[in-house]
């Protein structure tokens, strides 16, 4: 009578049997659905430096203080590996090369990650899909360029190595698969 309900019905060969094929179906659903899709990416950005960098070197105060700052125009390339998972979910783990940075007239601050984004894909239509999920980056470099001071100062030292966030993203595919 003090027996758990779970133990007993667990005991039945059975049940396990049922609950194993169960599993396998699911498995099988899945390597089936999972046809990998490699992608290369790569393209130019426009970013900026936040103010937690003003207090590395004075002019960057400048940069994150003054309206006449310029976007930086950085690079990212990298590779993607999509996972289906059923028809409108997949899977996408990237590793992408990312220069982050700034600009102010006669002077350049670079920063360059190595980004690792997991993301889901929910595709709603054929070519378009919404995707989100966490961006883990670690540092490779980071570097202020003066072309007054004919100047280059490495501050990989004075940035944070690693760092987290998030991406969501609105995808169009111009090719059918």
């Amino acid at each position: 009578v003090g027996r758990n309900l779970k133990s007993v019905y667990l005991t039945k060969p059975c049940v396990k049997k049922k609950l194993i094929l169960v599993i396998i179906a699911i498995k099988l659903t899945l390597v089936a659905y999972a046809q990998p899709a490699l992608k290369i990416m790569g393209g130019i950005n426009l970013n900026r430096l936040a103010n937690k960098y003003s207090a590395l070197h004075p002019d960057f105060r400048q940069f994150a203080y003054n309206s006449q700052g310029e976007n930086n125009i950085g690079y990212h390339v990298g590779v993607a590996l999509n996972l289906k998972i059923n028809a409108n979910f997949s899977f996408q783990p990237e590793l992408v090369i990312f220069q982050r940075g700034a600009r102010l007239s006669n002077h350049r601050f670079d920063i360059n990650y190595i980004d690792l984004p997991l993301l889901i894909e929910y595709t709603p239509a054929k070519k378009l899909g919404l995707q989100a999920g966490p961006v883990f980056s670690y540092l490779l470099w980071a570097k202020w360029f003066s072309s007054l001071q004919q100047k280059r100062v490495n501050y990989s030292d004075a940035v944070e190595p690693f760092t987290m966030g998030a991406t969501a993203r609105l995808t169009y595919r111009v090719q059918e698969k």
